[in-house]
């Protein structure tokens, strides 16, 4: 269960990190 918590946190601060990137991109 811990874990499957960790990998939602990391899929959400993933994307949160790719879209702030395609932010400055664009």
């Amino acid at each position: 269960a811990r874990k499957d918590l960790l990998v939602v946190i990391w899929v959400l601060t993933t994307r949160q990190c790719m879209v702030f990137f395609d932010s400055l991109l664009l």
